[in-house]
């Protein structure tokens, strides 16, 4: 999924330079774009998975909530993972910091 990539800053450190507050809002709709489009190939009962690798609640969260508002054939499950992470209203956050790696998010959706 491509994202602001705020979760690899370290590894990157040009994307400060780089991303604007408007990237996100651009980035925004690609991310629902895409989740839309490979939400229409998901059999009854099959996953679908949303990842980015950013820290920010508006390609995370916010994005999970604006789906699931449009499409009740879906069901969130929030995966388990054993390394450590924050979980979200809609995933599982892993930061830097506490998970000893990256930052990214992680979903899951079940086709009802």
């Amino acid at each position: 999924m491509p994202c602001s990539g705020t979760g690899v800053i370290n590894e990157n450190p040009d994307i400060k330079f780089f991303r604007r507050e408007e990237s996100v809002e651009e980035l925004n709709k690609i991310q629902l774009a895409i989740l839309e489009n490979c939400s229409r190939y998901v059999k009854a009962g099959g996953r679908l998975y949303y990842s980015t690798c950013s820290v920010l609640p508006e390609e995370n969260d916010s994005i999970v909530f604006a789906f699931l508002k449009n499409h009740p054939e879906y069901k969130l499950e929030i995966p388990d993972c054993a390394l450590a992470h924050r979980k979200t209203k809609f995933g599982l956050q892993f930061l830097p910091h506490i998970s000893l790696g990256a930052g990214f998010f992680v979903t899951q959706f079940t086709k009802i």
